[in-house]
């Protein structure tokens, strides 16, 4: 392939932490966020030779009504303990 015919790009999918485990309740935000890591990872190899790099996200916990009501107290400051910073992103 010619330089001149080579697409430079950036494809940046955003999953969570859930691509890398998971907990009681959480199959299918696991298996979603799975699948997209490796489809991330499978663009990354198809896409790289035409310049195109592809990275996925995997950020921890985000702190939202939604977290609040899935998990218990403990849950959630067993979370924030295995963070960088100790706690949930806001």
């Amino acid at each position: 392939m010619l330089l001149e015919e080579r697409l430079l790009g950036r494809i940046i999918d955003t999953s969570s932490l859930f691509a890398f485990t998971s907990v009681a309740g959480r199959r299918v935000p696991s298996a979603t966020k799975s699948a997209l890591l490796g489809l991330a990872r499978a663009n990354a190899i198809k896409l790289g030779p035409f310049g195109i790099t592809v990275n996925c996200l995997a950020p921890g916990p985000i702190a939202t009504a939604l977290s609040a009501v899935n998990f218990s107290e403990q849950a959630l400051d067993r979370f924030a303990e295995r963070t960088a910073l100790g706690r949930w992103g806001e």
